[in-house]
């Protein structure tokens, strides 16, 4: 039997947590824009070192699971001192863990442009600058966009690992993902 009172009574906890999925969906795929646009920078930079640093980082977040890497920065970085909040922590691991996915969208993005563009732009002499603004970015960010739209659903997705988190540092509500409380409040005061 539906009970109207009931379901009016759980709007409250539902907006906070739609709140809590607004928030770290638009947090965790600015900071994973930031990641991939540095990593692809450092990836096509001259400097060797940064080179092998930006592929191995993208390459060891990529065959790690998005658990794995919350769990060693919420239960290991505190024994060195480095203690984020939950949403924090959340926002944080899932801007990283899809920012090496947005890195590889940006470099496929970027080689998508032709090698007569870039041709083009140095026989003009045009300056790197302007070589980026109004030659190479417009025509790499078109086939970019699809991609990039995909990975901002992921972040939305891959919120309720959060509720894995210990609910001393944030409150339960915004933990638990709302089928989980739903089905626990449907069999503690389920009606016969």
């Amino acid at each position: 039997m539906f009970d109207l009172a009931f379901a009016l009574s759980l709007i409250p906890e539902m907006l906070q947590g739609l709140r809590v999925t607004i928030i770290a969906t638009f947090g965790g795929f600015a900071v994973a824009l930031l990641v991939g646009l540095l990593l692809e920078a450092g990836r096509r930079s001259g400097i060797r070192e940064l080179k092998l640093l930006c592929n191995g980082y993208i390459a060891f977040v990529r065959c790690t699971p998005l658990l794995v890497q919350l769990y060693f920065v919420f239960y290991v970085l505190p024994g060195y001192g480095i203690r984020f909040a939950a949403l924090t922590t959340g926002i944080l691991v899932l801007g990283l863990h899809i920012g090496a996915y947005v890195a590889e969208v940006y470099r496929a993005g970027i080689d998508s442009v032709g090698a007569g563009q870039w041709d083009a732009t140095r026989s003009l002499g045009l300056p790197a600058f302007a070589t980026w603004r109004f030659v190479i970015i417009p025509q790499a960010l078109p086939p970019m966009l699809p991609p990039l739209a995909t990975f901002s659903s992921d972040c939305s997705r891959k919120r309720p690992f959060w509720r894995r988190l210990p609910s001393s540092t944030c409150s339960e509500r915004r933990m638990l993902s709302l089928a989980e409380r739903s089905a626990t409040t449907s069999h503690t005061q389920s009606r016969p």
